[in-house]
């Protein structure tokens, strides 16, 4: 059986959409472990909380939603290589 992601962050920059969402989504079953309303915090919010899925904006203020998708995507990379590295020295 394929696992389901379930801690969630929304980051919105409109409280009544992330309150609505959140309702939504607790309503079946997720939990909402952070809420960010800009790009930055919404980053913060990923380093320190590690959710299993993100529904990002894409018109956030401060870092908008392509560019903390990016800079994810950069660290999930950077990560594999790390992994990588490490796989390559032991074997």
């Amino acid at each position: 059986m394929r696992q389901v992601a379930n801690r969630i962050l929304i980051a919105d920059d409109s409280q009544k959409f992330r309150a609505a969402v959140a309702e939504l989504l607790a309503a079946r079953g997720f939990e909402l472990i952070e809420e960010a309303a800009d790009g930055n915090k919404a980053l913060s919010a990923i380093a320190r909380a590690c959710p299993d899925g993100i529904l990002l904006d894409i018109n956030l203020p401060e870092r908008d939603g392509l560019a903390v998708a990016a800079s994810l995507a950069f660290a999930a990379a950077r990560r594999g290589e790390s992994a990588s590295a490490s796989r390559r020295r032991v074997s």
